[in-house]
């Protein structure tokens, strides 16, 4: 009770078989398990465009943070995100949302003809 009022943390007794990670689960709404977090499952349509293609990413649900090389890109609000590329070179695409697992991938922009 006393880390639950210092801290507003969540307190439920369970029987686990081992000692869960804090930062794997969750306590459910009910307040009755540990819930795993989600893992994100986008779906690209390249990941190594050239300059001035299209991309196109689903699978991703409403309210993920976006980050490109570390910088706060925007949350977004439906499940689909399309950005053109506009520069060469390497890139971190990042995605987060609470409850579930941080997705990083690294696509590639490629010159004309490269």
């Amino acid at each position: 009770q006393e880390q639950e009022d210092a801290h507003s943390y969540s307190y439920i007794e369970l029987d686990c078989p081992e000692t869960p990670v804090g930062e794997k689960y969750y306590i459910n709404e009910a307040e009755d398990e540990l819930v795993e977090f989600s893992t994100f499952v986008p779906s690209f349509t390249d990941l190594n465009p050239e300059i001035d293609d299209i991309v196109t990413v689903t699978g991703l649900p409403e309210g993920t943070t976006v980050n490109l090389d570390n910088v706060f890109m925007g949350t977004m609000e439906d499940t689909t995100l399309t950005f053109t590329a506009t520069d060469a070179g390497a890139f971190l695409i990042s995605f987060t949302k609470n409850r579930y697992y941080r997705y990083d991938i690294h696509i590639i922009v490629q010159r004309y003809g490269e």
